[in-house]
């Protein structure tokens, strides 16, 4: 949205008074602008309003009045997020700079990889800086314009290390535009891979329908329910074989004791805030998605090669038939 003008201001002790206000400029308002009552959260803060019914969604763009008791604020609001359809298993990721060392397909291999798990919709925020020479962005075109991909254009800059604080509004964004519209929604980057089985053990035959098993025995609240996935350090990918996938191409794994960062399945429901992609912050209720790890090809913490200390070798990942149909598919249909 884009912000507009503020009638009235509140500081945390004081509240100013209402700045007067014209009679045409209160009817202009009240003629074309829709009031948004806050939702608040149980701690009394609000982090949402609820769009009332009938309201016309033909524009691109709609004037709102957004009612705090702090004030209100006229804004144009982008009517777009209000028509997105219906999801069983989503993703959302701020990307920038994507690269993936020696590997074939880049950023292809995982959207591909996660949707042979039953990803239905990938929610990307495209913070790319520099937009012409990002070569990935063609391969989200792609997949946006076959209806399987939604890019929000992202250019905030907020600080913090890689952008870190745009990216954390990029997942409370999603969290609630597309959490009520989505059975569950993944907060992975693209680096990271879910592997629906013990790391070290190759993927059963079904890996969606195992997924799909896990997700499904879940109970727990919509919305503020988050199932952990923990994550394991794999090879720098500039170091893997090359004309292959990171998944086939990359061997090498920081050892079972040395664990990265976990990441969160979000439970799809009414918008709830997001305060780090690592875990649910308490009281928020949690579980652990049993069985599944992440594989995190990562530059920064990974292992150069399996004779570097700390690390192992694992085969039977790469050797898998999921990932051997996989190269498969992407080497019959190269875009």
């Amino acid at each position: 949205p884009q912000p507009g003008r503020r009638r009235e201001t509140a500081s945390r002790s004081v509240r100013a008074p209402p700045r007067p206000a014209s009679r045409s400029k209160r009817r202009r308002r009240s003629a074309n602008a829709t009031a948004l009552e806050p939702v608040p959260s149980s701690s009394g803060e609000v982090f949402a309003c609820r769009v009332p019914h009938g309201l016309d969604l033909s524009a691109k763009r709609v004037p709102v009045t957004i009612c705090s008791p702090g004030g209100a604020v006229d804004v144009e609001a982008a009517t777009w997020p209000l028509t997105v359809g219906n999801f069983s298993l989503g993703i959302t990721l701020m990307a920038k700079n994507v690269t993936c060392g020696a590997a074939r397909f880049c950023f292809r291999d995982w959207l591909e990889w996660h949707r042979n798990l039953g990803v239905d919709q990938f929610f990307l925020y495209e913070n790319e800086l520099d937009a012409a020479a990002a070569p990935w962005r063609a391969v989200a075109r792609d997949y946006a314009a076959n209806g399987l991909l939604t890019l929000i254009r992202w250019p905030a800059v907020l600080g913090g290390e890689d952008n870190q604080l745009a990216q954390r509004v990029a997942l409370n964004h999603a969290a609630f535009v597309f959490g009520p519209r989505t059975g569950w929604l993944a907060l992975f980057d693209v680096d990271e891979f879910l592997v629906p089985a013990p790391l070290g053990l190759a993927p059963g035959a079904r890996p969606r329908e195992a997924l799909a098993a896990a997700l499904r025995d879940v109970d727990g609240p919509p919305g503020t329910y988050s199932l952990i996935v923990e994550s394991r350090d794999a090879q720098h990918p500039a170091t893997c074989a090359p004309n292959a996938t990171r998944l086939r191409g990359c061997r090498a794994y920081r050892a079972p004791d040395r664990r990265g960062h976990p990441k969160m399945l979000r439970r799809g429901g009414p918008g709830f805030p997001i305060f780090s992609p690592h875990g649910g912050r308490p009281p928020s209720p949690h579980g652990a998605l049993r069985g599944a790890h992440l594989v995190h090809f990562t530059a920064k913490h990974g292992c150069r090669g399996v004779d570097e200390p700390g690390c192992v070798r694992y085969d039977s990942l790469a050797d898998s038939a999921a990932v051997a149909e996989l190269e498969a598919s992407l080497a019959a249909a190269p875009r």
